[in-house]
Formats: structure tokens, C-alpha cells, sequence
């Protein structure tokens, strides 16, 4: 089953996108959305990805990077290239043997954990996604269009390029990368988000955001204003979810 979802492209595809790299990137010029999400780490090589898509034997040789920029590049043109296909799953297909793959939009019925008890280091979806709650801790997730979930909590590396919808959105992470250790490579940290973030409950003590942030309830965010009664009232939330304060 995982085969048959998993995004795989010819040699003639990932040509065309080396060739359309420099166009992706001044069209970003003039979409901060699109901007923040092809470079959420600062301006890239645009020559490295290009000559990078052309080398690559796989799309796991694309994803497979601790900052992803790869990534965010290949997901944003398969995308517009409409060659992945959205499925429904009652929980995310695990692969065998790989730490890193992309699929298309997806719909999850259960709750997707990227964490100590997945091999996965980095998930690209190449569409959008939609899930109870997802948790990201010390892996990656890509996701090119929205994503959807009740309780969105990034304690490690979440680009969107489209716009998160959730009742909560934590992001306890505190540091930008961390050491390497024998189980894992180095993971960026942080959430960046190409549209807009809006949810009830918005939790996010060291970690600003550039695009647009709309929420019932802020307890802590960077250059946002502090709801006065937040806490009282983001406990009630995170209770309703499961979540403990």
C-alpha cells in the first residue's frame, strides 16, 4: 500500500523542476506566503537545489537533509505539477526501511506522532494534510498546502506553506538545532508558516512567527499581545484535548 502512495518522479520531472528552480524563486519575490515557506532558514542556493534535483536518484535523496530545503522546494512543484495523489488513511502508512519520504495530501484518522517511536525523520507532504493531532518532536514536517488538527504541537521542524487550523498550537521547542547523538542526525527546530495560523490556544515562548497569527487565546508569543486571563483559559482547552498545562 505504502508504494502506491509514496511520490515518486522520473528523471524528465526532476529536470524540469531544476529548470523552473530560478522562476519558483522570483515568483516567491512577490508572495510572502510562498517566500516564507521556500525560505524559512534564510535566501537559498538557488544553484544547489537545481543541480541537486538534477543529481538526485530518488525523492528520498530530496528529503533526507536536516534543513530541509530541499524539501519545501520539491513538495511546493509537485504540488502545481498535480502528481501526487491525496489518500485517506486510518493512520499514517509506516515505511520499512526509509527515514524519510513524501506523500501526497493526506487524511488521517489517527493522531500522527513524529517522534522517538517512529523511524521517520522527515515527512513531506506534497499537498495537504489534515489529522486529530499531530505531534513533531525533534523530526521534520513538510507540508505544502493547509494543515488541519485539532492540536498541533512543534517541538521540532514544521514548515506549512498554506495555513494551520487548529484549537491549540504549541511550539515548546527552545533551541534552533540539536547535538548529534548516535541514533540521529542534527533536526532543526522552530515553525514556520506561509499564510496564516488560526487557532483558539497559541503557545509559543521563544519562536516568532512572520506570517499572520489569529487567536482567541495567546499565552506566550514573540511580538504578540498576551491575553490577560490565558492561561485560566487555555487550560479549559488543552483539557478538552488531553493535553496537560
Amino acid at each position: 500500500m505504502l508504494s502506491r502512495v509514496k511520490v515518486e518522479l522520473t528523471a524528465a520531472q526532476r529536470a524540469r523542476y531544476a529548470n523552473d528552480v530560478a522562476v519558483l524563486w522570483d515568483e516567491a519575490q512577490d508572495s510572502p506566503a510562498l517566500l516564507r515557506f521556500l525560505a524559512p532558514f534564510g535566501r537559498p542556493d538557488l544553484g544547489r537545489i537545481s543541480r541537486r534535483f538534477l543529481s538526485s536518484n530518488s525523492v528520498s535523496d530530496l528529503v533526507s537533509e536536516g534543513y530541509p530545503a530541499f524539501a519545501t522546494w520539491l513538495a511546493t512543484m509537485v504540488l502545481r505539477d498535480g502528481a501526487a495523489v491525496n489518500e485517506t488513511f486510518d493512520a499514517l502508512p509506516m515505511p520499512q526501511w526509509d527515514n524519510s519520504m513524501m506523500l501526497g495530501g493526506l487524511v488521517l484518522g489517527a493522531p500522527l506522532e513524529l517522534g522517538s517511536t517512529t523511524r521517520i525523520n522527515t515527512l513531506v507532504v506534497a499537498g495537504s494534510l489534515e489529522a486529530p493531532s499531530v505531534r513533531v518532536h525533534a523530526k521534520t514536517l513538510v507540508v505544502a498546502g493547509d494543515l488541519k488538527t485539532k492540536l498541533l504541537v512543534a517541538d521540532g521542524c514544521v514548515l506549512v506553506g498554506g495555513a494551520v487550523e487548529a484549537d491549540a498550537v504549541l511550539v515548546p521547542a527552545s533551541h534552533l538545532s540539536r547535538e548529534r547523538d548516535q541514533y540521529a542526525p542534527p533536526r532543526s527546530l522552530g515553525l514556520q508558516v506561509g499564510r496564516e495560523v488560526a487557532c483558539r490556544v497559541f503557545d509559543s515562548p521563544r519562536f516568532a512567527l512572520s506570517c499572520p497569527v489569529r487567536a482567541e487565546i495567546i499565552v506566550r508569543g514573540v511580538g504578540l499581545e498576551v491575553t490577560p486571563d490565558g492561561e485560566a483559559r487555555a487550560r479549559e482547552v488543552l483539557a478538552s484535548l488531553g493535553v496537560e498545562p
